[in-house]
This record gives C-alpha cells, structure tokens and sequence, in this order.
C-alpha cells in the first residue's frame, strides 16, 4: 500500500462520507485495498484487532466510544492508537478517558486550537 499499511479498514456514521472516501480511494487506486462502511463508532469491535487505530471525531463521540477504540486495537505493546483532530481545550478530558482504560500518551502536536496525540497500551 502507499504508506506501508496494509489490511486497512475504515468506517463512518453517514452515507456521504462514505461515498466519496470510495471516490477518494478509487482515484487513488486502492478501492481493493481500503474496506470503507457505514459504522457506529459506539458499538463496532471488529473481530479483527489492528496494530494502529486512528480515530478523527468530535471529542464527545471519541469519549463514548473510547471503550470500542480501545477493543479495536492488538494487545500488543507496539500498537498505536492516533487520535487527531481534538479541540485543544477538550484533549486533556479525551487522554484522562483513554488512560483510566489503559492507554497513554507517548507523543502529542498542537496546531493553533487543534491537538493531536498517539498513545499506546499501558496494560492488556
């Protein structure tokens, strides 16, 4: 794949953006390679479990769904959970969420009132 990742899934709760990020891929020729679904970010646990979890949403979904997040990601201590796109105000309240579930933060970056953050498991 592009980047190195292969195997990669991808989910949105509306119709729209899941349409065009199939545009997206297919401009980019990777259709085949990019599963993309209506899903709900709240209940979906893949059977699967992923060595890298990238999450991009409104800080209140992240907090409702951090438990979903963290059962998508491998038990592994390499593995990586992206949050990105946070409201600087409201990223210390999304990194006190994910550390009482056992996640930490091993780096983080600041673009004017946006704050992302990786973080990986402290315990499985």
């Amino acid at each position: 794949m592009k980047l190195g990742f292969f195997n990669v899934t991808a989910y949105d709760h509306e119709d729209e953006s899941v349409a065009i990020a199939k545009e997206n891929l297919k401009k980019n020729g990777v259709e085949d390679k990019i599963n993309v679904f209506k899903g709900d970010a709240i209940t979906y646990v893949s059977e699967e479990k992923f060595d890298v979890v990238v999450v991009n949403m409104l800080a209140h979904i992240v907090i409702a769904s951090a438990e979903a997040i963290v059962a998508n990601l491998k038990k592994s201590p390499s593995s990586r959970l992206i949050l990105s796109g946070c409201m600087l105000h409201q990223y210390d309240e999304l990194c006190e969420v994910f550390t009482q579930l056992g996640i930490a933060e091993v780096e983080n970056r600041t673009y004017d009132n946006w704050k992302s953050g990786v973080f990986k498991l402290i315990k499985s």
